[in-house]
């Protein structure tokens, strides 16, 4: 009699612990499940900015063979846009598997691209002010609460004033 309590003592040790590990924890997102909403947004405006400087890249190429002398500005965009190309390509893919380097690569190129459109900011208003908004709204969305839980940190506690 002994020996049979004491097993169904284990037992239910060992259900108990396997019922506290499969708990979930609500505020944690569950692998499988959709991204939210700022994750999504922040995903196609990095998949966009990929396109777009690889297609900036390929125009300003085709737009070399044309002119006779190429600044050398045309020939470092040339080189630098497929380069940011891929790197949005690569945060974006990281991003949507829960990378957060990813994440931090996306705040990175939403900043670098603000400071160029804002140093351009006299030659192209109209383009640099789009940008400017576009940039700050990919950094928006990759430094919001969402996107730190999608990408599996911890939800930043915030401490009373002493």
């Amino acid at each position: 009699m002994n020996v049979d309590h004491r097993a169904s003592q284990v037992s239910l040790r060992t259900a108990r612990r396997y019922a506290a590990a499969m708990e979930l924890d609500e505020t944690a997102p569950v692998r499988g499940a959709n991204p939210p909403a700022k994750v999504v947004t922040a995903l196609v405006l990095m998949w966009i900015n990929a396109a777009g400087a690889a297609l900036g890249s390929a125009l300003i190429r085709a737009g070399m063979d044309d002119a006779p002398a190429s600044g050398d500005l045309l020939r470092a965009q040339v080189f630098l846009l497929p380069v940011v190309a891929f790197a949005y390509a690569a945060a974006a893919t990281g991003l949507h598997k829960r990378k957060n380097w990813a994440r931090i690569i996306g705040l990175v190129l939403a900043v670098i691209a603000s400071a160029t459109a804002l140093l351009r900011l006299p030659d192209i208003p109209p383009g640099s002010v789009l940008a400017v908004i576009w940039s700050a709204a990919v950094f928006a969305m990759l430094i919001s609460a969402d996107a730190r839980a999608w990408c599996g940190l911890a939800p930043r506690v915030r401490r009373a004033g002493t």
